[in-house]
């Protein structure tokens, strides 16, 4: 039900500070919604484990 009222299919959502733990999460709700999300943040290492996690979502994550 939840996931009716709040889709975010063919939507873009850009997350800074995607890097932390808070980032990361949004991160992952957003792509589980159907958002395709961008992630910014200074360190790059930290954007490539982000994007591991995410390809168990149906969104995606840059």
């Amino acid at each position: 039900m939840v996931k009716e009222k709040f889709d975010l299919t063919d939507r873009v959502a850009l997350v800074v500070g995607g890097r932390g733990l808070l980032g990361r999460r949004t991160c992952a709700a957003l792509a589980e919604f159907g958002a395709r999300v961008y992630s910014a943040d200074l360190t790059q290492p930290s954007l490539a484990a982000s994007s591991d996690t995410s390809s168990l979502l149906n969104g995606m994550l840059t």
